[in-house]
């Protein structure tokens, strides 16, 4: 079993969320979140509530693991993640958004719990695996969560240096995350001594992704 915590903010603070089958909103006045629970309740929505920047800037957020055995050039045969998953449970009180799915793909099941904190989507994931395959494989890379953001944040920063939490100006990874390629010997990981790192425009907005226990990040522009 794996509990993971992580935070997705507004990293500067995306008209009205669209009604869609499916989609179950948390907004409190200040951000929009929303999951599909046509997707095994992957997050698909987060913007502002309303004006200025309240278009979604998520192509997708979920749980996604991987585990052997592996191929030669080190991609994983084994992969449990939300989209396919079937949504069994799900509950929304305004505050706290929760759903339960389930994947006979993966024999995993998957839980998420969000819920939001002035311009921060705070999302606790836990993964439930009953492999039939019971081998203890290495560990390797995970995706805590998959993030995919829309096309004007192509923009990787973070804070890289060994002065953490000092107010010191952000870094632009950007070229380095365009020659990441997924699970090779030549993947090129960053170090976030913050904890966090974020997708952004142009213009310094876009969304942040903040793991507590995690101070190396992959991001492909």
């Amino acid at each position: 079993m794996i509990g993971k915590v992580f935070l997705v903010a507004l990293a500067a603070l995306a008209f009205a969320a669209p009604a869609r089958a499916g989609l179950s909103l948390l907004d409190n006045g200040r951000i929009r979140v929303g999951v599909d629970l046509g997707q095994g309740g992957k997050l698909t929505w987060l913007s502002h509530s309303q004006g200025e920047h309240a278009d979604n800037l998520l192509l997708g957020s979920e749980q996604s693991y991987y585990s052997g055995p592996y191929e030669p050039d080190y991609s994983p045969e084994w992969h449990g993640y939300q989209d396919p998953a079937t949504v069994i449970e799900h509950s929304n009180d305004g505050h706290t958004l929760y759903d339960l799915a389930v994947w006979a793909g993966c024999e995993c099941s998957m839980q998420t719990w969000i819920t939001l904190r002035g311009n921060a989507a705070v999302v606790r994931n836990r993964l439930t695996n009953f492999r039939s395959d019971a081998t203890q494989y290495a560990p390797g890379w995970q995706e805590l969560p998959a993030l995919y953001t829309v096309a004007p944040l192509y923009r990787i920063v973070t804070y890289d240096g060994s002065a953490p939490y000092r107010h010191a100006p952000t870094d632009d990874l950007t070229a380095q995350a365009a020659q990441f390629s997924f699970f090779t010997p030549r993947h090129i990981d960053m170090v976030a001594s913050e904890h966090w790192e974020a997708a952004v425009d142009d213009n310094g907005f876009g969304v942040g992704l903040f793991e507590p226990n995690a101070l190396r990040f992959i991001a492909i522009s």
